[in-house]
């Protein structure tokens, strides 16, 4: 009987023990996986940096291309305006040009009925 004791006490010893060793497993697993969570929770606030890093040069890329864009849009429609103004300037003189040279078709119709008014009389008084 004192062998059953001796043979228990060491069964009781190896079982703490083995306890002893299954809770050292257990809390390295459970550091293990706590450092690990750590790490994919900071690895998530590292990657909405990245994310939100990303997006505001996105942002600040797609105003800059905005304002270009405006930018140049603005000088093609002040070029268009410039442009329409000269079209019109010229097409005012084209039509004050005309205007003259019609005036001055009158003015040499009336003077060449004259003369010819004046070429009758001459030719009245020589008879």
């Amino acid at each position: 009987t004192d062998e059953w004791r001796a043979a228990a006490e060491r069964a009781r010893g190896e079982a703490a023990a083995l306890r002893e060793a299954l809770d050292a497993k257990i809390a390295l697993a459970r550091s293990v996986e706590e450092q690990c969570e750590h790490q994919q929770r900071q690895q998530a606030r590292v990657d909405e940096a990245k994310r939100s890093m990303i997006r505001s040069a996105l942002d600040d890329q797609a105003d800059a291309l905005r304002e270009q864009f405006h930018s140049a849009l603005e000088g093609v429609r002040a070029r268009g305006e410039a442009e329409a103004a000269e079209a019109r300037r010229l097409a005012a003189e084209a039509l004050d040009r005309q205007q003259r040279l019609e005036d001055a078709r009158q003015a040499i119709l009336r003077m060449q009925e004259q003369m010819a008014k004046l070429h009758g009389e001459v030719q009245q008084q020589e008879l």
